[in-house]
């Protein structure tokens, strides 16, 4: 008698891991806290500065307690005053990319009366014209958006002084004849915007689970 002999094949699964990354910007809009306005020459309504973050009117609206103006004094009408904001103490100002000022004007247009926005560079020790009042429908609110590039972290060289302070100058000179008495702007918002781009990498895992496979061959009797 003859028996065949048994064979046992076993299959194996190697375990596989695969991982890639993949990066993505996160941009983040903060506001700076408006601290203070101050007016040096002419004079600004007593409302809270508060209302300031946020835009409340539009169109033909005239709710006093949600705005605050500011009027020019003298022969030409002139004025000038000064919003300090304080940056986030937690804000990386190298991840800076974008200061943005928001406005909601109502006023004359600029063919009557031109309002400029500066921004105070603290390592020039300048004034920098950022925007004015131009295309603005008079005495209508009109929405206004001045953008400074902080081209890749110089917000902290130029615009953010050593107690991390951003200083804004709104002011007006009326021309020569100053013909037009009653100079005025309303500020139904003026809030600073900063932007933070920041990279993120995320990771991603792919794990083949091992198995076992096993195939028998009978053992069978042969005559």
């Amino acid at each position: 008698m003859m028996f065949q002999s048994s064979k046992t094949l076993l299959c194996l699964a190697v375990l596989s891991f695969v991982a890639g990354s993949s990066s993505a910007e996160t941009t983040t809009v903060h506001r700076a806290e408006l601290l203070s306005i101050s007016s040096q020459r002419g004079s600004h309504s007593d409302q809270d500065f508060s209302v300031l973050n946020t835009v409340d009117q539009t169109g033909s609206q005239n709710d006093w307690d949600t705005y605050v103006e500011f009027t020019g004094q003298g022969n030409r009408q002139r004025y000038k005053g000064t919003f300090q904001y304080q940056v986030p103490a937690d804000m990386n100002l190298d991840d800076v990319t974008t200061l943005s000022l928001n406005i909601n004007y109502l006023g004359d247009a600029m063919a009557s009366t031109k309002w400029d926005w500066l921004i105070r560079n603290w390592n020039t020790r300048r004034w920098e014209t950022i925007g004015d009042n131009r295309g603005v429908s008079s005495w209508t609110w009109s929405a206004l958006q001045f953008d400074i590039d902080t081209d890749g972290g110089n917000l902290g060289q130029h615009y953010v002084s050593s107690s991390g302070r951003i200083s804004v100058r709104l002011q007006t000179r009326n021309g020569d004849s100053g013909d037009d008495p009653n100079v005025v702007c309303d500020l139904d918002q003026m809030a600073l915007h900063l932007k933070v781009e920041t990279a993120r990498t995320t990771t991603t895992a792919t794990t083949t689970t091992p198995t076992t496979t096993t195939t028998a061959t009978t053992t069978t009797p042969t005559t």
